[in-house]
């Protein structure tokens, strides 16, 4: 009896050690996922941003030169890495009813009047 009473501990210590282990993963991975980092400012190495319909904007490191988005394109995103709106529209996003705003959503570059009207 001594022996399965110690088994049972045992496995017991097992689970809460997996339970942790896991947590751990989980948190570990989340903090690798929410984090950007720029580093160093390296003109030579920023690809050319080729021919914009659009003109041109700093990218989310606010390093290298890109196109900026146009009408009805994509921005913003975490931390902005969707690219940013051309001069004149706005990133406009529709977050779900009732979930708050923090900076990171996906939005659709939109005219500033367009925006206005539909407010």
């Amino acid at each position: 009896m001594k022996d399965f009473l110690s088994y049972l501990r045992s496995q017991q210590l097992c689970q809460v050690l997996q339970i942790w282990l896991k947590i751990g993963i989980v948190l570990s991975l989340l903090s690798t996922a929410l984090t950007f980092s720029c580093g160093r400012c390296k003109l030579d190495e920023c690809p050319d941003p080729g021919v914009c319909t659009g003109s041109l904007t700093e990218d989310a490191c606010g390093c290298c030169f890109q196109c900026a988005r146009v009408e009805n394109e994509t921005c913003g995103g975490q931390f902005g890495l969707l690219g940013r709106c051309d001069e004149g529209l706005v990133c406009y996003i529709t977050p779900e009813h009732g979930q708050p705003i923090t900076g990171q959503e996906t939005g659709i570059c939109r005219g500033k009047l367009h925006v206005t009207l539909t407010l």
